[in-house]
């Protein structure tokens, strides 16, 4: 295989750790902190003595939240405990809620744990759980690729169901702010600090390589994409993934291509300063239009001008390689830089693949208002991408 081609590793489990269980609500913020930036942590852990060190073997090491000092050796805690005791050579983290942390170090419960392996302690009433969880990240992460340096990096994304136990090296689960399809729209700034939190772990460990499975709503993908945009320093290569009736096909993000197919319609409304852009790849024009007009007519009526992106058949468009979706990414800049408007408003029926690679394209252009379809009938604004 040519260098420069990806090497996917579809065997690959994701960062993860095991996490104990407690019913504090700080522990469930902590919990979906950790997913959100790529640190799988199990939504209902096991209680099972055997599954608990089945699930810490597997993982890059124990996180120990405590909120007293008592602990008896068949809950979870203490299967844990028991766990690092029997093998010092695991990592473990140590967030007390409640609880001091020098009080942890005298306790009887606690005095045989190996913390010449405590990689780190927080105290919740001085860290939130946001910085702990960017923290862990951060060390996790730099341990990861100290014992395994992957010559590509693999990252999975996943909006509409939760993360696999297999299948990239960072899983970012943001599962938990989608029901039957729908995203809440709370979860747009959570994903997009989250985003920007493993880029600058990304970059900070100067990786060259990287591979994007995006699995989400369209709004995440161009975030996917703005947050590892064309001017992030040290990205060589970045391929990503288009799922297609169960198949990948890896596009080159640094494709150079000119073709992309697609006829521009315009409609003068003369109504405001903002624009539309209207995109019909996934879809026939005739589905795509219906929901987006029906949405003009009820909550957007101060537009100036829509532009419509199809195939002249206004059918279905099959995007067949790399350089066609790099020139079709390369389109959508030009057209976007065209616009004159403060703000331009965006609908698109397209692969989430393609997404991404329009999110990259977004330097230093006006901001996109994002929209995503509910229910395959009405859209609804979800967040405005600034880069």
């Amino acid at each position: 295989m040519n260098q420069f081609e990806p090497i996917y590793h579809p065997e690959s489990r994701p960062l993860s750790l095991w996490l104990a269980p407690n019913s504090k609500p700080a522990r469930a913020d902590l919990a979906r902190e950790c997913r959100v930036r790529g640190l799988g942590v199990e939504r209902d852990p096991s209680h099972a003595a055997s599954a608990i060190r089945e699930h810490i073997a597997a993982s890059q090491g124990v996180v120990l939240y405590l909120d007293s000092l008592k602990v008896s050796v068949d809950q979870p805690l203490g299967v844990a405990i028991l766990y690092l005791q029997e093998h010092p050579e695991t990592p473990w983290w140590l967030v007390c809620d409640g609880v001091e942390i020098a009080e942890v170090r005298e306790a009887a419960n606690f005095q045989y744990l190996p913390f010449a392996q405590l990689q780190q302690s927080w105290q919740l009433d001085h860290h939130s759980p946001v910085q702990i969880a960017q923290a862990l990240l951060k060390l996790v992460f730099q341990r990861f690729m100290r014992q395994n340096d992957p010559s590509w990096l693999s990252l999975l994304a996943t909006t509409h169901t939760a993360a696999p136990a297999k299948g990239a090296h960072i899983a970012l689960d943001w599962s938990d702010w989608t029901q039957d399809y729908a995203i809440d729209n709370a979860a747009w700034p959570v994903i997009q600090q989250a985003l920007i939190d493993v880029k600058n772990v990304i970059v900070g460990q100067a990786i060259e390589r990287l591979l994007i499975l995006p699995q989400v709503h369209l709004t995440a993908a161009l975030l996917i994409g703005a947050t590892f945009n064309t001017r992030v320093s040290g990205l060589e290569q970045l391929w990503v993934a288009n799922d297609f009736n169960k198949a990948l096909t890896w596009w080159n993000c640094n494709a150079q291509g000119t073709a992309h197919g697609l006829k521009t319609q315009i409609s003068m409304l003369n109504q405001g300063q903002a624009v539309s852009m209207e995109w019909a790849i996934t879809q026939p024009v005739a589905k795509v239009v219906q929901p987006i007009e029906r949405y003009i007519e009820r909550q957007l009526q101060q537009l100036k001008q829509r532009n419509l992106y199809a195939k002249a058949d206004q059918q279905r468009f099959d995007i067949e390689s790399s350089l066609q979706a790099s020139a079709l990414a390369h389109f959508f800049r030009s057209e976007l830089l065209a616009q004159d408007s403060p703000l331009v408003h965006l609908f698109a029926a397209m692969p989430a693949a393609l997404a991404v690679c329009f999110g990259r394209q977004l330097n230093a252009c006006p901001p996109l208002q994002c929209y995503e379809l509910k229910g395959h009938t009405d859209y609804e604004p979800s967040w405005i991408i600034r880069v």
